[in-house]
């Protein structure tokens, strides 16, 4: 009698102790930037602790929801303990997809860039034209992350109108979180100047500052790249004119406009040059890709300026690039990892090709730089590039429809690209990587609004 009773207390016990950790993961799989929640379904559990690989956080409730930026494959794991405290565990893999969509709007003219945000969604900015006018405006929009289709709803619409003639070119996100861009603002009547216009929003698309008119000479002044130095200001490139000179501008501001800190930003070169993009240098320096007519007045070649820390020219440069039977001209430019710098832009050769170029930070090209990219029959142009894995992925079109092609960092194709869009005219002008490693292009579509994300293999 006496051990029956022992043995059925010592087995009550064992079953108060022991139990299996269970738990549901709801939208496992889902494309990033997604949220994901979990349930803790394990029998007899009083408390609970959810652990994550990817971050320190630690949640505690019964049910768990949390946010996951980029794709890939994390884990989970669930803590559980019993009424007597004892601890088990449980863990399981948590599966993010990168995400791909199109999407338009005949509610916008074509898009001059596309950005993401760190919340995930995306702004773009574009010219469109005002209503029963031939002027013409700036628009910026805010586009879900899950957008597809046509855009009907953006998450807010905001117009800018600086001048009678707006033409957006360039859009960057700054450290600081706010959004800066520019482009040039053309009025009416002959005595008309057109300036630079500078709007900072934040990314809500409502103004913090601007739009602010800029002028680097008496002259006319058309604002077409901007970027961020290491010290949270602005570098603005673009071209100063008086009608029978230009010259390439590159002017450096407190992200606010209260400093200027180029007392002479205009670059005074023979002939008739235009500074197109800008970019960092390994040095703390700039790297200004343009175009220019100073060797040949009847063709232009691309230009690449270096300029030191304080915007004086750097000893060697402006290198040229080009041919004496073509014309070349720049679209963008960048700085690989390796330091490469990657200009790209368009060549007439054939029926016009994409121009790339890789030089090193002296400018000498690389070995089997510059290049054409392209076939004869068909005309190709890149607008846009970036560095992905070491490669260069160019954003453009080919023939009639928006193109996205991959070379290596010799400058060799991988692959055939892939083609964007359908019937009708279709282009990216823009391209930059998104969180998760793919990318966001803009463009036009038949003359209104193209916005894909596609993923990092297209």
């Amino acid at each position: 009698m006496t051990l029956m009773m022992l043995t059925t207390c010592h087995l009550e016990k064992i079953a108060d102790d022991t139990f299996t950790p269970s738990f549901n993961i709801v939208n496992n799989g889902c494309a990033a930037s997604c949220e994901i929640s979990f349930e803790n379904t394990t029998e007899s559990s009083s408390s609970q602790e959810w652990h994550f690989s990817d971050t320190s956080l630690v949640l505690s409730g019964t049910t768990a929801t949390r946010r996951y930026q980029f794709p890939g494959l994390y884990q989970v794991t669930l803590y559980v303990w019993n009424n007597r405290g004892v601890k088990d565990s449980l863990t399981k893999d948590v599966n993010v997809t990168a995400t791909s969509f199109e999407a338009f709007s005949s509610a916008y003219a074509p898009g001059e860039k596309a950005i993401q945000l760190p919340d995930g969604t995306y702004v773009v900015v574009g010219t469109k034209p005002v209503a029963n006018s031939t002027f013409t405006d700036v628009y910026l929009i805010g586009v879900n992350v899950d957008q597809s289709g046509e855009i009907t709803t953006p998450l807010f619409s905001k117009t800018f109108d600086i001048a009678a003639f707006d033409e957006v070119n360039d859009m960057v996100l700054l450290s600081d979180g706010t959004i800066a861009i520019i482009g040039t603002a053309s009025g009416q009547g002959s005595g008309y100047r057109d300036s630079v216009f500078y709007i900072r929003t934040n990314t809500l698309g409502d103004k913090i500052s601007g739009p602010k008119k800029l002028a680097f000479s008496p002259s006319n002044n058309r604002g077409l790249g901007i970027a961020e130095a290491p010290d949270g200001s602005v570098m603005i490139t673009g071209q100063s004119t008086d009608g029978t000179n230009a010259d390439v501008f590159l002017a450096k501001y407190k992200s606010d406009l209260t400093v200027k800190y180029f007392p002479n930003p205009v670059i005074n070169l023979p002939g008739y040059d235009s500074g197109v993009d800008v970019t960092l240098a390994d040095d703390g320096g700039y790297f200004v890709a343009g175009t220019t007519s100073s060797g040949n007045s009847a063709q232009t070649d691309v230009i690449l300026l270096k300029l030191n820390a304080t915007g004086g020219l750097v000893s060697g440069f402006p290198k040229t690039f080009g041919t004496p039977t073509n014309y070349e001209n720049t679209k963008a430019v960048t700085v690989a990892d390796d330091g490469t710098v990657v200009i790209v832009g368009l060549s007439n050769k054939g029926s016009g090709d994409i121009y790339l170029i890789g030089t090193t930070q002296n400018g000498v090209s690389k070995s089997g730089y510059p290049l054409t990219l392209g076939d004869a029959s068909l005309t190709e142009e890149g607008f846009d590039v970036v560095v992905s894995d070491g490669n260069y992925v160019i954003a453009g079109y080919k023939n009639v429809d928006a193109h996205l092609l991959k070379v290596n960092a010799n400058g060799l194709p991988i692959g055939s690209g892939k083609t964007f869009g359908g019937a009708g005219f279709d282009y990216f002008k823009s391209i930059e990587t998104t969180h998760d490693g793919g990318f966001i292009l803009t463009g036009g579509k038949n003359d209104v609004l193209y916005l894909v994300k596609t993923k990092k293999d297209f």
